[in-house]
């Protein structure tokens, strides 16, 4: 997990930014009020990452991060929809790269979260037909930020 923090740290400025430029537009659109960051232990140490979530002023949270399954590094953003209360539970696309070969995939990710810690499934499909190994289950612990999960 070591060599995935520049590239997660890049996702999420990246997706700040992006925020942020579209919420220039539109002086009354919504703003970034609240992030965490929750690293992710997946299938009890077969894979790990990343996934922050991103709280804007009209409610709507979206996910980004990474997966690492070994050689496969799986960036990652959903959609509104990521978070509400204690659950859990949305969709992502991404292109993963496995060595020189890349793959778009989809991600499902479901669980509950409170008091700093997490757990779930996930699903991960990739267009190339790439399996993983890891078994289904990710658990997390909240490393920075509130105001998004109890």
């Amino acid at each position: 997990m070591g060599r995935m923090a520049p590239f997660a740290a890049f996702v999420m400025t990246a997706a700040l930014c992006l925020v942020a430029a579209s919420c220039g537009d539109d002086p009354g659109g919504p703003k970034v009020v609240a992030t965490e960051v929750w690293a992710v232990d997946i299938g009890s140490g077969q894979g790990g990452g990343e996934f922050t979530f991103i709280r804007q002023s009209n409610g709507a949270v979206t996910a980004v991060g990474e997966f690492v399954f070994g050689e496969i590094l799986c960036p990652f953003s959903s959609g509104p929809g990521a978070v509400s209360d204690s659950t859990i539970s949305f969709m992502a696309t991404g292109i993963a790269t496995k060595n020189t070969v890349s793959s778009a995939f989809t991600l499902t990710v479901d669980g509950r979260a409170g008091g700093g810690a997490a757990s779930g499934t996930y699903s991960i499909v990739f267009a190339e037909g790439w399996t993983t190994g890891a078994p289904p289950d990710w658990f997390a612990t909240r490393t920075s930020g509130s105001g998004i999960t109890p």
